[in-house]
């Protein structure tokens, strides 16, 4: 899906070059989640820029699996804070 948003860019008079290479720059920064070395990054700079961008979730949604390991990420997220929060709690007790 994502190479066919990409094919789909034409820069036309009415859009500038600068919108085509934002463009790709958030199309590189979507096939960057599904890598576990950058995720951390390109999510981080793809909520920088989701005010400038109302089309962000659609290319979100309809990419190949990053919903999934979005998904994947809170659900650990949730998992983890949830085990310090019972930690702490606990050591709190034996004080």
């Amino acid at each position: 899906m994502l190479n066919n948003l990409h094919q789909n860019i034409i820069v036309t008079p009415n859009r500038k070059l600068n919108d085509f290479c934002d463009h790709s720059r958030i199309v590189y920064l979507i096939v960057q989640i599904k890598n576990i070395d950058l995720r951390e990054n390109s999510i981080r700079e793809l909520s920088k820029i989701r005010e400038n961008y109302p089309d962000l979730a659609v290319y979100l949604w309809y990419s190949t699996g990053t919903i999934t390991y979005l998904y994947f990420n809170l659900k650990y997220l949730y998992f983890f804070t949830h085990l310090l929060i019972s930690l702490i709690q606990i050591t709190r007790n034996f004080k």
